[in-house]
Order: C-alpha cells, then structure tokens, then sequence
C-alpha cells in the first residue's frame, strides 16, 4: 500500500512548462558543445592555413635573386591566398566560439536553466 502511495518522480512526471524548461536546456547545451567544437576545428584550420602561408614566405625569401619570377609570382600568390584563408578561419572561429557563449545556458542562460545545469536533481526511475 505504502508502495502505491509514493508518485513516480521520474522524467515524464514533470509539468508541461517544467518539461520545456528542461528539454530546452538539454537542447541548448548540446548545441552549445556543438558550436565549441566546430570552433576548435576552425582554429585548427586557421593554425594550418597560416603554417602554409608562412611556409611559403620563407621559401620566397629563401630564393634570393637567382629565381624564375614565375616561381617567385605562383609562391606570392599561395602566400596571399593561405594568408586570406587564416583570415576567413579565424572569423570562422569567432562567429562559431560567439555562437557557443550565446547559445550555452551555462553562460547567458536564465536562472532556471543555470540551476537546472549547476544543481541537477536526480529522478527516480521504476523499471
């Protein structure tokens, strides 16, 4: 009897809005590490685009005078090109990295949706 009495206090008990709150939160967070994670591949990109187009600088400078200005005019074009692509890497970056703060109910969140985060309570479950 006693068994019978005691409500289920799982998941599926919450109220409608308590539910939203939750299930919004959990979204949010997952699209936040998401966004994080696509901004780390973005700086990596950015890491090797600019590797390359400094590669390339030094291998101009290397050559000296003794040089095929076709050589020395291609080099220059993939110095500028790796160099323009760092750039667009790095806006990549901070648009993804911006993206993941704003998102994150961690950050910018309600107080609801941080407490959800920072104090979660643990649900019964039967099976």
């Amino acid at each position: 009897k006693m068994a019978d009495s005691l409500v289920n206090k799982g998941i599926d008990s919450l109220s409608n809005t308590s539910r939203e709150l939750y299930e919004r939160t959990f979204t949010k967070t997952i699209l936040s590490i998401i966004y994080a994670g696509f901004a780390l591949m973005f700086l990596g990109f950015c890491s090797e685009a600019g590797g390359k187009s400094a590669s390339n600088a030094n291998t101009v400078q290397s050559l000296g005078n003794d040089n095929d200005d076709h050589l020395e005019l291609s080099l220059n074009a993939l110095v500028g090109g790796y160099g323009f692509a760092s750039f667009c890497y790095f806006v990549s970056f901070t648009l993804s990295l911006s993206a993941a703060i704003i998102i994150s109910p961690l950050f910018l969140g309600s107080p609801q949706e941080y407490k959800i985060l920072t104090k979660p309570n643990t649900f019964e479950t039967s099976v």
